[in-house]
């Protein structure tokens, strides 16, 4: 490529460098990364769900912006929480919602999974679910008590299962 920069550290383009098919390049991948995320369930929703966790997160918003944004996200998420939580680009999304949301939308949610909270537990991405409910539901008895139901035991020799119940206890 290019020689590296004593000043700074970061590479010099090389005279007449080929910038164009680089960004021709990136453009091709992003479009083909985009087609194959269209085929997955729940794409438009997720897409959209995701651009408003990117305003969500943000530190700047007032609280009624942030409960307007929470609004839509659970609208946008009804009926497919264990779905959207199970995917690795997704997840964040539904940590958000029980982050930002008020406590009917909590429990809401904690209703949802509770019947796929074990499986959940033990998802590389869904576990981080299942920790913000324990870390927002503690208030509400109902909803722990959905998340201590699922059999302990196994999720204890779980790499990812033993974290809930150590965050629990």
């Amino acid at each position: 490529m290019g020689t590296k920069d004593s000043t700074n550290g970061k590479r010099k383009q090389p005279e007449g460098g080929n910038n164009e098919k680089e960004q021709s390049s990136t453009r091709q991948k992003r479009a083909m990364k985009q087609e194959r995320q269209s085929h997955r369930r729940h794409a438009d929703a997720v897409v959209e769900a995701k651009s408003i966790w990117n305003k969500l997160r943000l530190r700047t918003n007032t609280k009624e912006e942030t409960s307007a944004m929470a609004d839509n996200l659970m609208g946008l998420l009804r009926g497919k929480m264990v779905e959207v939580a199970l995917q690795h680009d997704a997840s964040r999304v539904v940590q958000a919602a029980v982050q930002f949301g008020n406590e009917k939308q909590r429990r809401e949610i904690a209703k949802e999974l509770g019947s796929k909270i074990s499986e959940l537990a033990k998802s590389q991405y869904a576990h981080f679910v299942v920790l913000k409910l324990i870390k927002y539901c503690v208030r509400d008895d109902e909803a722990v008590r959905l998340i201590v139901k699922v059999r302990a035991e196994c999720q204890a020799v779980h790499i990812s299962g033993c974290a809930h119940i150590s965050f629990l206890f």
